[in-house]
């Protein structure tokens, strides 16, 4: 736990293997938080989706990964 770590500046993302988003359930925002991370995020970067409504696979093209 102690290697885990928390936050909300998205300008880390370039330092983080694993990236789970917690935004509301409105795809537009999601989307959009997508594509600003993709721009910074390393290619091996995986991005987890919290959702219970959405399909995480719609957000692929946002992301520029599979």
């Amino acid at each position: 736990m102690a290697k885990i770590t928390f936050t909300t500046d998205i300008s880390l993302a370039a330092k983080i293997d694993l990236i789970i988003e917690l935004v509301p359930e409105i795809v537009k925002i999601k989307e959009g938080l997508y594509r600003q991370l993709s721009k910074l995020a390393a290619s091996a970067t995986i991005f987890a989706a919290n959702t219970s409504t959405l399909l995480p696979s719609q957000f692929a093209k946002a992301t520029g990964r599979p």
